[in-house]
This record gives C-alpha cells, sequence and structure tokens, in this order.
C-alpha cells in the first residue's frame, strides 16, 4: 500500500484502496471487543457499569451486519457498508456517551445545597420540579409528562429558570448547581 502510494503518488484511489483495507479490519476488531464486552457483562456487579457495558457492547456489535454486507455485496474497493456502518456506529457512541457522561456528571449535587441554591435564586417549587428533572437528563416532553404538564409550558419554566440563574443551557445550569453561585 505504501508502495503504491509512492510510486503513484497519494491520488484518491489509493486513499480509497486504503481505506477499503483497514476500515473492515478495523470494524471486525470493533465487533469483537463488543462481542468480548457483551459475554463479560455478567461478571461486573455495578447494575449501572453492567448496564452501560451492555449498550456500548451492542453499539460495538451493531457493525457486523455492514461487514457482512461488504463481503457478500459490495465487492468493489470502495466499503460503503462499513463506512455507513462506522459513520452511524460513530453517531451511536457519541450519543452514548454524552448521555452517559451528562447524566454520571450531574449526580453528585447535594439535596441541602440545592435547596440553599434554590432559596438564593428566587427558583418557585415547579421550577424545583423542572430542574430536578432536567438534571436526570430528561427532555423537554419527558419532562412535561412526568409533571403532566405541556410542553411550552416547560419551556416557559426552563428559560425563567435560565434567566433568574444567567445561564444559557442545562450544563450551565449543572455547573452553577456545583459551584452553588
Amino acid at each position: 500500500m505504501l508502495v503504491i502510494a509512492a510510486t503513484q503518488g497519494f491520488t484518491a484511489q489509493v486513499f480509497l484502496f486504503m481505506i477499503s483495507y483497514f476500515l473492515p479490519i478495523t470494524m471486525f476488531l470493533v465487533v469483537v471487543c463488543g462481542i468480548v464486552g457483551f459475554s463479560l457483562a455478567h461478571k461486573v456487579s455495578d447494575l449501572n457499569k453492567r448496564h452501560h457495558l451492555r449498550q456500548f457492547s451492542t453499539i460495538c456489535i451493531v457493525f457486523l451486519p455492514f461487514i457482512i454486507l461488504d463481503i457478500t455485496v459490495a465487492r468493489t474497493s470502495i466499503v460503503v457498508f462499513t463506512f455507513a456502518g462506522f459513520l452511524g456506529g460513530s453517531v451511536l457512541s457519541f450519543m452514548y456517551f454524552s448521555n452517559y457522561f451528562y447524566v454520571n456528571y450531574n449526580s453528585d449535587v447535594e439535596y441541602s445545597a440545592a435547596e440553599a441554591f434554590y432559596a438564593q435564586h428566587n427558583i418557585s417549587q415547579r421550577e424545583r420540579d423542572v430542574v430536578e428533572l432536567l438534571l436526570q437528563g430528561l427532555s423537554n416532553p419527558e419532562i412535561a409528562k412526568a409533571l403532566f404538564l405541556s410542553e411550552n409550558t416547560i419551556k416557559t419554566h426552563v428559560r425563567n429558570i435560565y434567566k433568574k440563574l444567567k445561564i444559557n443551557n442545562r450544563y450551565q445550569l449543572i455547573n452553577s448547581m456545583k459551584t452553588r453561585k
């Protein structure tokens, strides 16, 4: 491969050849990691970590059908299905990790500190309910359903909370509660 690149120059065709060579191998290793992770998940004692290991392993195993499709259907130098699987898996991985870290990042906000924070910033009881659900990672429609309110009412509460705290998003809400500004 490097010989081809050295003799012909690094062209688009050489780049596609390199992708078609390395991407399936990489994806196969990702699938193997997913299978190993899924098979060892039962040994993890922490239920939360076990759940996340199974979720991530499932995301890794998702690549398997794309590799099989590439081997059987797309016998060209461009790895169409594996590349699509890689993109899809990347999006799924990003969604998984962002949700995992969002939920775990805000998990250590203390209740007593939160009460003092609410009083300091004049947060109403209904807004406190909304904040608690925001900190659990729920979306506006999920909060509306949980509190038996309309989604527009939740948006209004969120807007009022942001205005009172002089913040713009949920991550700033978590940071302001942790630092008790």
